[in-house]
This record gives C-alpha cells, sequence and structure tokens, in this order.
C-alpha cells in the first residue's frame, strides 16, 4: 500500500468514527427520555452537543453567567448553564473559574461538563432543564435519576430537584459526596436520587411523575481553597432494575 494510499484510509476511517454515534466511544446511547412513559434507561443529557461558543461558559472571576445552550443531546432541546461566584470578595487572587461540555473525540473518553476552578475562586454550577421549555417527560414507570461523574477533586454536595403540575415548590434531595472513596479520586462514580425521595415538596404535595415539567442539577462548592473541580458524564433515569450507584441520595433539601 503506498503512503498516499494508507493516508486516505487513516482520514476515513476518522471521519466515519468522528460521525459515529456516542456509543463508539463509550457511551451506552440510550434514547433521551420523553412523554411517552418506558422502562429502559432514558437520558435527560449526555452532553455529546455543546452548543454555542464550543459550550463555554465563562470564565469567570466574580458574579455569574446564565447562558443557554441548544442541544441535541438534551431533553427539550437544551440546557442552562449557571456558573456562579458565592463571594467574589473571597477570590483574593482573582483567579478564573470555568465551566465547558466537552463532546468526547476520542474513544475511551466520554462526553462532559466540566467545572474547572481557580485558586479560592470559590463558584458553584447549576444546570436547568425546562426553562422556557414544558419538558413534559413521563418518569413513572422509573425508579431514580442517576448522575454520573467521571472524577470529582475535592468534595462537594449534588442537589438534585423536579417539578410538576402538582408541586409548587420544587421536589429536592442534596447528597455530600465525600472527599475519599470513589468521590475523592479521578476514579468514575455514580450518584442515585430515588424518586421516592424528590416526592417531598411542600406539606401535602407530591410529584408527579408522570409529567415532569423541568430538572434542576446544582452542586454547590465545599472546598476550602476554591471550586471543586470535576466531570459529569450524563444525566439519566433508570428503572429498579438497574444496579445500584455508589452513592445514594436519601437527605432533605440543603439550603442554598
Amino acid at each position: 500500500m503506498s503512503n498516499n494510499t494508507a493516508l486516505r484510509a487513516a482520514l476515513t476511517a476518522a471521519f466515519v468514527l468522528s460521525m459515529a454515534p456516542p456509543a463508539i466511544w463509550g457511551q451506552k446511547a440510550a434514547p433521551l427520555c420523553s412523554s411517552t412513559a418506558t422502562t429502559e434507561t432514558c437520558l435527560i443529557d449526555d452532553f455529546s452537543s455543546p452548543g454555542g461558543k464550543a459550550g463555554m461558559v465563562g470564565p469567570i472571576r466574580s458574579g455569574y453567567v446564565q447562558p443557554t445552550q441548544t442541544s441535541s443531546g438534551a431533553v427539550g432541546g437544551n440546557r442552562m448553564v449557571l456558573l456562579q461566584f458565592d463571594n467574589p470578595a473571597n477570590n483574593e487572587f482573582n483567579q478564573p473559574a470555568q465551566a465547558q461540555v466537552v463532546p468526547s473525540k476520542t474513544e475511551g473518553i466520554p462526553s462532559a461538563l466540566v467545572l474547572s476552578g481557580g485558586y479560592k475562586a470559590y463558584a458553584g454550577l447549576a444546570v436547568f432543564y425546562g426553562q422556557g421549555t414544558d419538558i413534559g417527560l413521563n418518569l413513572s414507570n422509573l425508579d431514580r435519576i442517576r448522575v454520573s461523574v467521571d472524577g470529582m477533586e475535592v468534595t462537594g454536595t449534588f442537589i438534585l430537584a423536579v417539578t410538576s403540575p402538582t408541586n409548587s415548590s420544587p421536589g429536592e434531595c442534596s447528597i455530600a459526596i465525600p472527599v475519599f472513596g470513589a468521590g475523592g479520586s479521578a476514579s468514575p462514580f455514580t450518584v442515585d436520587f430515588p424518586e421516592t425521595q424528590l416526592n417531598n415538596a411542600n406539606a401535602g404535595e407530591t410529584v408527579d411523575w408522570s409529567d415532569i415539567t423541568a430538572i434542576s442539577f446544582f452542586d454547590t462548592e465545599s472546598s476550602d481553597l476554591g471550586a471543586p473541580n470535576f466531570a459529569i458524564t450524563s444525566i439519566s433515569v433508570v428503572p429498579k432494575s438497574a444496579g445500584p450507584a455508589e452513592y445514594t441520595c436519601s437527605s432533605q433539601p440543603a439550603v442554598r
């Protein structure tokens, strides 16, 4: 085979791989959740579609940014990402924090939403689905919302919230991810938010899991030196038959 022929073959193979679905890079291609009930795992977001500005949010050194990213990989066709400094006065060395949706381009490396914070850059991250769009998801035959994480540098607190027509305030659950163990290393891990733990909204209200109108995910920083660098590779909804996560939320809402 000539050098030119070999080069053409390599470029053709690279092009085919670049156009392949996320499953080829190690992410199982589950369908997006929808208004149709299902007993199979479905996706809220697989972060394979970054939206404008190459998925970049920030960098910022104070205040907040809150762009809406158009995404074919998210329910409702978009996600709103909030990056916000807790107390800009504590950013003594004026270091940046940023987030970015990074689609996979390498086999074995998943797409991800990545939070990166500089020294004493105390920033938190939130992602919203259903802002300005009624996503109307029927999750009534599923069991829990799962957040998959590629790795996390330091301890943090994850909060997940859902709304439906029957609850005027979000049903929430919060969980502290410890600095040691799976959450304190580069090892991937998962966090489950059972629907039963998300049913507690205002007194007497329950969540209508056949019509979820909005879903929100929050991370609140817990490091003494800045944002907890981490990467989320997907948010999905899984059935009872799915294996257990490394962490399962069982507490009531945290104060934000």
